[in-house]
């Protein structure tokens, strides 16, 4: 399978942060996103950190550094 991306928002101490995760799975759950946020801030206390909201993103999307070129072809 491929990697699928997912946008994780959050808020650490009341400032809005996000980052961006993929899995092979194709599934993001709400618990291993928090787990990777409190990975990353491993100074903080774990209640500090609020709101996780997952996204999925769009597969079609371009990798950065890439465009995503617009279907022109007719039907």
């Amino acid at each position: 399978m491929a990697l699928q991306a997912f946008q994780v928002t959050y808020n650490l101490d009341g400032s809005a942060k996000q980052l961006e995760l993929s899995t092979e799975t194709g599934v993001l759950t709400p618990e291993q996103a928090r787990a990777h946020i409190e990975s990353l801030h491993a100074d903080t206390v774990a209640s500090d950190i609020t709101d996780v909201q997952i996204h999925e993103l769009d597969a079609r999307r371009p990798a950065p550094g890439q465009q995503l070129h617009a279907d022109t072809t007719r039907h």
